[in-house]
């Protein structure tokens, strides 16, 4: 591209064709012929591109008003290697083939593209593969960041309103504790059932100290509330309670090494879920249903199996990163690490359709907006 431009604009590139010689034939004077003309147009058209990037040393695309629209083309192209902007292409990398990710605001098609408003980006082609030396808590973060711009964590069904907006009643908190009181209280059965799995040790629940099926019953007790669990959270539990049940040893049809990963896998999803986007969701229904003056924030503040006398080592997801850096090391191989990331797909749809029912715009007015009303 560089050499065509460069033939067309930057200076003279056109070349005299050389006489063929007496007594050859008509085809060897044509390719002699082509092979000069070819050779003097590569040449001149590198020495164009030199005087280009000379040029653009000392003065800027903005001022070079004389070009052609091809002529600046190759000019950009000319400052791009003149002052290289970006990394150096990493082998590997380029071996795997790549493709990046980034979210543009308001694009029609028609806007040009160096113009455009990014609001996200992400690096994409093959997923990075695990490795063993690295921490795995970080490595299955990025996993889900790569599904997730991807778009394969989509959950089919209608528009989710933004979370800003979400207004949800009482009675759908209560639903919403009592699924997820049903996958975290198979949860824990499971990963107590697994313990002989490498993996799994490092999540005991009493070790861990993450269960949270004590304080989920602690707060529908308190909000008075007895809702059954959602078919979307018991199809949850049962698919956790099969991995639990392989992972142990006890189903002789299934691999209960492989179940162990893929139980990591859903223990990470749940864990996560809960101490990331599940925090900003507890702050809303606090706010909507005045659950702290109630004593029904249990699930979100309370972990009574924290004891340790390092505050750091008390804060729930320094606890589930080094619990999960520790299942990683525990893993023997990248190849093991693959697993777990196969299943990360499934957990994380699964976990995040927990959040479904408080996905709503709601007229019911919260307990906190009735006393307000009522002053």
């Amino acid at each position: 591209l560089m050499r065509a431009y460069a033939a067309k604009g930057f200076g003279s590139a056109r070349t005299e064709p050389s006489r063929p010689r007496r007594g050859s034939s008509g085809a060897s004077r044509q390719t002699g012929s082509r092979k000069h003309r070819q050779v003097t147009t590569e040449r001149a058209a590198d020495e164009h591109v030199e005087r280009a990037m000379k040029e653009l040393a000392g003065a800027g695309l903005d001022k070079m008003h004389h070009l052609t629209e091809e002529q600046r083309s190759a000019a950009a192209i000319a400052d791009r290697i003149a002052h290289p902007r970006a990394r150096p292409i990493d082998p590997e990398e380029k071996a795997r083939g790549r493709a990046d990710y980034a979210r543009v605001q308001g694009w029609d098609g028609s806007a040009d593209v160096e113009h455009l408003r990014v609001e996200s980006y992400t690096e994409g082609g093959l997923f990075q593969p695990f490795a063993e030396a690295k921490p795995v808590y970080e490595q299955l973060v990025r996993r889900v960041q790569q599904l997730e711009h991807r778009g394969q964590l989509a959950i089919a069904g209608g528009s989710v309103p933004e979370f800003s907006s979400w207004r949800f009643g009482e009675a759908r908190y209560a639903q919403f504790l009592a699924d997820n009181l049903c996958v975290h209280a198979a949860l824990e059965r499971a990963l107590e059932a697994a313990q002989k799995h490498a993996m799994i040790a490092p999540l005991a629940p009493a070790r861990l100290g993450l269960a949270r099926s004590a304080a989920l019953r602690a707060d529908l007790v308190t909000l008075d509330a007895e809702p059954e669990a959602s078919t979307q959270a018991i199809s949850h539990a049962q698919c956790i309670a099969r991995l639990g049940e392989a992972a142990s040893g006890a189903d002789e049809e299934r691999d209960d090494v492989s179940a162990g990963r893929a139980l990591l896998a859903h223990a990470f999803a749940v864990y996560t879920a809960h101490l990331s986007s599940g925090q900003a969701v507890g702050a809303k229904a606090a706010t909507q249903h005045r659950l702290a003056q109630r004593g029904a924030l249990r699930f979100f503040a309370d972990y009574p199996a924290l004891t340790d006398a390092n505050r750091d080592r008390n804060n729930p997801i320094t606890r589930l990163r080094s619990a999960v850096d520790a299942a990683g090391a525990a893993a023997g191989d990248a190849r093991a690490l693959e697993e777990v990331g196969a299943e990360l797909p499934n957990a994380m749809k699964r976990a995040t359709l927990l959040l479904a029912v408080l996905a709503v715009e709601e007229k019911e007015p919260s307990i906190a907006h009735t006393i307000e009303s009522n002053k």
